[in-house]
């Protein structure tokens, strides 16, 4: 049985993967998949085993039938290039969509973040929707790449909630001995935004190979103008996920200092 985990409302981690269930919505929300990652880094000299398509699907197939999920959303980054669309990308982006379809998945939206560029004429032929923001009921999804107050359209006076990605937090867990495990986290961080405290939560990457910076209570070594402008970084709650096994919910950052590498 999959465990879910409630954090607001009808919001859900989904114990052991990265990624977020909205029951009511039967929605699967997730970021930073980074597909084409691979043929990238071959490119520079690092020869990566084709991995991070073989691993979504695996996972995706995983929670699927375990859950009801109809929609999915990928709050940004489901490409790796910036200057292009290479032909890794372009075929896993249409593998992946047809695995999803096959699947019943009825709505697929992107999210766009700051490496989503050259997608949308491939994306308009599968009919997925490419949006700079989403609003659910009080809950802002967005990539993170850029602060949601320069949208001119966009108020957050209703908004209690900011989902966003873009970070791929980590956590370094050590002991007196050295490190023990390097983990993708999901963080839970109070954003104080005019005045005004909404609740944020920052996805960790879905991609295998994404496994991001550890997290730190250095605001400046954060990506995010979201988090570096607005996050109570002491206050900031890590979830940390042991992939395909269970989560582990820890305490505010402050109380954890001892325990972790930052």
């Amino acid at each position: 049985m999959t465990r879910l985990i409630n954090i607001y409302k009808h919001l859900y981690i989904i114990s052991g993967y990265p990624y977020v269930y909205h029951e009511k919505m039967k929605m699967l929300l997730l970021a930073d998949l980074h597909l084409g990652y691979e043929e990238a880094m071959a490119e520079e000299g690092v020869y990566l085993p084709k991995a991070q398509l073989t691993y979504f699907k695996k996972e995706f197939d995983e929670i699927y039938e375990k859950i009801d999920i109809e929609k999915l959303v990928i709050i940004g980054d489901l490409k790796h290039r910036f200057d292009k669309l290479s032909r890794q990308e372009r075929s896993e982006i249409s593998e992946t969509i047809d695995h999803l379809k096959k699947k019943g998945i009825s709505e697929i939206i992107l999210v766009r973040g700051n490496h989503d560029n050259y997608v949308s004429p491939l994306l308009k032929k599968y009919d997925v929707k490419i949006i700079d923001y989403m609003i659910i009921d009080d809950m802002l999804l967005i990539h993170g790449h850029v602060d949601p107050l320069t949208y001119s359209d966009l108020s957050l006076d209703n908004i209690n909630m900011i989902i966003y990605g873009h970070e791929h937090p980590s956590i370094v867990l050590r002991d007196r001995l050295g490190k023990i495990a390097k983990l993708p986290v999901f963080l839970d961080i109070p954003l104080k935004i005019d005045k005004k405290i909404v609740r944020g939560v920052i996805l960790p990457a879905a991609g295998y190979y994404q496994l991001g910076s550890s997290i730190t209570t250095d605001l400046e070594k954060y990506l995010s103008p979201i988090t570096k402008k607005y996050g109570d970084i002491n206050m900031m709650r890590p979830y940390a996920i042991l992939r395909g096994e269970g989560l582990l919910e820890m305490p505010p950052i402050y109380m954890m200092l001892d325990f972790i590498e930052i």
